[in-house]
């Protein structure tokens, strides 16, 4: 008892230091044309989102303010393992009392709103002076600076199917209880496992000896409970691969390996209700190849997929990387944020906090 108590105290010290160093001495480098400014009284709402806005803003060349007290610093820098990586960068925020003026685009609570999905389940659809902000990385994808690395060029790509992730067949149906009306990951590992060409990988020289000896044609699933891709290597050998399957999530179909498999570079194999949940819309045979369901999936795999041409392999691999670099690229991402900045609401996800906002 007395340990862990001497233990808090000195982490509260710390944590004084640290926040008197941000708030009095810490003087980065700031863009004067390209200023932001955060008024957010309640960021944890939006938990490793509210990171990836401020990430993707900063990435986008803005100098980043958000003036806070110690109580708000400590709430976040120890409340959520996401948010606490907004004090891990020195040049990520500006926390010192700061006076807005009109040199400064201001981010307020009452501009944005956490019910992501009320365009899908209710307008259509169709956003009405209204903008979501696209899906993001993983957070540690951008805390760890893994989210460009530079990839080896390649000549031709394995023109195979490849995913990856947890395929826990009792918690990825979760999802089910949600009015999304998706196939889960277990539906979707169930129907690819039955297939002649399908191959599940137990650990990474597997892996290795089959990107050597040649895949094409193949489904590829590599399970986390099997073995896990470094971080630091997906994106790596994502860009081996010609389709990436999109799976969905636990609460819903966004998940952050949609938009690293597109950075690599590959195009997206997505279901057609899952896709509708991205904005913008992707475009079936432009940059993406979207199923209507397992029927139709299963249709597309045997008489469509491995059948393209060249050139159509190339123009969805091209129009693939176009849509990532005007959209999901950060720089562009920035961009587009501040160019909606009028629109009312600003929709940026909350994860499971989003899906509990939908109306039954």
């Amino acid at each position: 008892m007395i340990k862990k108590r001497i233990k808090q105290i000195l982490a509260l010290i710390q944590d004084i230091g640290f926040f008197i160093y941000l708030k009095y001495f810490h003087s980065p480098k700031v863009n004067e044309n390209k200023k932001i400014f955060i008024s957010f009284k309640n960021p944890n709402l939006y938990h490793r989102y509210f990171y990836n806005l401020v990430k993707t803003l900063q990435l986008g060349g803005y100098s980043v303010f958000y003036p806070m007290s110690f109580s708000r610093f400590r709430n976040l820098r120890t409340g959520d393992p996401y948010l606490a990586l907004l004090f891990k960068e020195n040049d990520l925020l500006i926390i010192k009392n700061t006076k807005k003026n009109s040199s400064f685009v201001e981010l307020k609570d009452e501009m944005f709103s956490a019910d992501y999905y009320k365009t899908f389940f209710e307008d259509s659809n169709v956003e009405k002076n209204s903008y979501h902000i696209p899906m993001s990385f993983h957070p540690n994808m951008y805390a760890e600076n893994l989210w460009d690395e530079p990839l080896a060029k390649r000549n031709e790509r394995v023109d195979a199917i490849f995913t990856f992730g947890n395929f826990d067949r009792r918690v990825y149906k979760t999802i089910d209880q949600y009015p999304f009306e998706v196939l889960n990951r277990a539906d979707l590992i169930e129907f690819f496992s039955k297939k002649q060409d399908f191959i599940s990988i137990d650990n990474q020289e597997s892996l290795n000896d089959l990107l050597r000896n040649g895949c094409d044609t193949k489904f590829i699933f590599v399970e986390k409970s099997n073995f896990q891709i470094p971080m630091k290597e997906v994106r790596k050998y994502l860009s081996n691969f010609r389709y990436f399957l999109c799976v969905p999530g636990v609460f819903a179909p966004l998940s952050h390996n949609f938009i690293e498999a597109m950075s690599a570079g590959c195009v997206p194999i997505i279901e057609k209700n899952y896709a509708e949940t991205i904005y913008p819309p992707l475009e079936n045979g432009i940059n993406a190849i979207i199923f209507e369901d397992l029927l139709d999936l299963d249709n597309i795999l045997t008489n469509q997929l491995f059948k393209k041409s060249n050139e159509e392999r190339k123009n969805l691999e091209e129009n693939a990387k176009i849509y990532y670099n005007n959209f999901l690229h950060p720089k562009s991402a920035g961009k587009n944020i501040l160019d909606n900045i009028e629109k009312h609401p600003i929709y940026l996800n909350a994860s499971e906090r989003s899906v509990k906002l939908i109306k039954k």
